[in-house]
């Protein structure tokens, strides 16, 4: 599980990617192992593969973490808004 003092910086995050992240944020909540894959199928098209923690991200949803995992999406689609502010 991750800490809470585990801090992730995501580098900037393609706009192709929000839709994606989007669908995977739902999939989560829905603790939806099918939609979640094909979210991540999106990304990878996306070219999302080198961004850094997105190893993290899938280990939580390998592990049925999906809480976690929600967390993370939550701060790559945050840091998503932030640039466009």
């Amino acid at each position: 599980m991750a800490r809470r003092s585990e801090v992730h910086r995501w580098p900037a995050v393609p706009a192709a990617a929000r839709e994606a992240l989007q669908r995977l944020h739902a999939a989560l909540g829905d603790f939806d192992a099918s939609a979640a894959a094909s979210a991540f199928a999106a990304l990878d098209r996306a070219a999302m593969p080198a961004v850094a923690g997105l190893a993290t991200l899938r280990d939580h949803v390998d592990r049925y973490e999906y809480d976690e995992a929600r967390v993370l999406v939550s701060r790559l689609l945050e840091s998503m808004r932030s640039e466009v502010a």
